[in-house]
């Protein structure tokens, strides 16, 4: 989970073969790995609460899981478009034409007609609601996964995590990464296991959207919200509830809604929380954006025997790279993207040359054909790693090598055409799965309540950090969360 003095009196060659935190180990069951524990066992039901697009995404990743699960209710305020449209696809698949799945526009209500029924409920609603529903839910004794960002302030982010404690629930928050199969494969065999990086020197990570994505959304009339409805729910207009994330009542903006799944990966892999922070961020093509359209952060870990850097940048005008994670080493650095669910490993040396043969034997690893061949154009071609070129030069090829996760080689996505429906799906299929798991005593939480909350700490220092126009220090105990009084 991170604590002061993670990886005390380790050097920061060893750092990241440290444990992380209780409750967020790497031991691979079968729950973790997408395979149903949950047949002979009562079905759980669940509920979706924003039944909007990152909704349908998790919809669709229940809907493939052979977890005994069963949707009861959904709720979206859009009652007229999302709600009506998320309903009539539960109903109409096969598993659910018995149970006909119910529609909500007040999650109130739901809550009070549909609890007996209920065990979960699904959160996916926008920023800004996250930490009064979860409450609501726990408080009605029912377990929640609810969307990364946990939450648009530190202060609801605890509250979140002290009324899962109350309850007696269990907490997930929605990033992903944590169960995605690359990601754990990376830091368990190549980080912890091999140790391929050498020494780990810095970090960086992006998500970039290009303007034609970050544009504003539009609306059919015909179908839009009434009035009462949309005030009732926080929104002056539809337009605001179409683009809700530019707004800062409804969101804690770009560095937060993209980002923080990515620097949870840091805290993660690196089982530290960091020391310090330095941010700028200004609108420069969005003007009227209510938050700033691009940001850079730049984070300080204390690892071992030293300071390690970890930059973040989000922009909203260009989406080069997309979006990814950069572990760089003395010996290589590791690249994973679940966006584009892929990784890579380069190597930096002709010691690593060496050293990742040995990983391609066992095989952990496989060679690409040659720094200038089809498979090096083709990452070049696609655009997710192009910071990461190799001199053609160097001596020693084959310099690039992709992960084989459960005997697959993890570059599949980008040789296969457009990435599968399953495998778009894969990770968050497994964090839910992760999350049934737990509720039924089998499995602990890759993502409690109290990592999420860590996490939220860290990535909303962004923007004090922006605002105050210097370095910001983390104080003693900011990450923990306190019991009640």
């Amino acid at each position: 989970m991170g604590s002061e003095g993670d990886g005390g009196g380790l050097t920061r060659r060893e750092f990241l073969r440290a444990t992380t935190a209780a409750g967020a180990g790497l031991a691979i069951t079968p729950v973790v790995w997408g395979e149903s524990t949950g047949k002979g066992q009562d079905a759980i039901g669940v509920a979706l609460l924003g039944a909007g697009d990152w909704g349908g995404v998790l919809v669709e990743a229940m809907l493939a899981s052979k977890e005994s699960v069963r949707f009861r209710a959904v709720c979206d305020i859009w009652e007229k478009y999302k709600l009506r449209s998320a309903v009539r696809r539960l109903n109409r698949y096969p598993k659910y034409r018995k149970d006909h799945v119910k529609g909500y526009g007040d999650y109130r209500e739901m809550l009070a007609k549909e609890g007996d029924r209920l065990d979960a409920v699904i959160i996916a609603t926008p920023d800004f609601c996250h930490a009064e529903q979860t409450i609501a839910c726990l408080e009605a004794g029912l377990h929640v996964y609810c969307e990364g960002p946990m939450a648009t302030t530190a202060e609801d982010a605890r509250r979140m995590v002290q009324a899962a404690r109350r309850a007696g629930k269990r907490l997930q928050i929605g990033h992903q990464r944590r169960s995605d199969e690359r990601h754990r494969f990376c830091l368990e065999k190549l980080v912890r296991e091999a140790g391929l990086l050498g020494e780990c020197t810095a970090g960086m990570c992006q998500w970039n959207r290009s303007a034609a994505c970050e544009r504003e959304r539009q609306f059919n009339p015909r179908v839009a919200m009434d009035e009462a409805v949309l005030k009732g729910s926080g929104y002056e207009s539809m337009r605001e509830f179409v683009n809700w994330r530019k707004f800062r009542k409804f969101s804690a903006g770009p560095i937060v809604n993209r980002l923080t799944g990515q620097i949870d990966v840091y805290n993660w892999f690196l089982g530290a929380w960091p020391v310090a922070v330095t941010a700028s961020g200004f609108k420069g093509y969005w003007r009227d954006w209510e938050w700033y359209d691009n940001v850079l952060a730049a984070f300080e870990y204390e690892v071992g025997e030293g300071r390690l850097p970890v930059h973040c940048q989000a922009l909203s005008t260009n989406d080069y790279g997309r979006a990814f994670e950069r572990f760089l080493g003395t010996e290589a650095t590791l690249v994973l993207s679940a966006v584009a669910r892929v990784a890579a490993v380069y190597q930096e040396t002709e010691r690593a040359y060496e050293r990742l043969g040995e990983y391609v034997k066992k095989g952990y690893l496989e060679a690409s054909a040659d720094l200038c061949g089809s498979k090096m154009g083709k990452v070049q071609h696609d655009g997710m790693f192009m910071s990461a070129y190799i001199d053609p030069t160097y001596p020693v090829p084959p310099n690039l090598y992709f992960p084989k996760v459960g005997g697959a080689c993890s570059e599949d996505a980008l040789h296969g055409g457009a990435i599968s429906r399953g495998m778009w799906w894969r990770s968050e299929q497994r964090h839910l799965e992760n999350l049934f798991g737990a509720v039924r005593g089998e499995v602990e939480l890759t993502c409690p309540g109290e990592v999420g909350y860590e996490t939220a700490v860290t990535v909303l220092k962004v923007n004090e950090a922006v605002a105050a126009e210097r370095r910001l220090v983390f104080g003693a105990g900011e990450f923990e969360v306190q019991e009640e009084g």
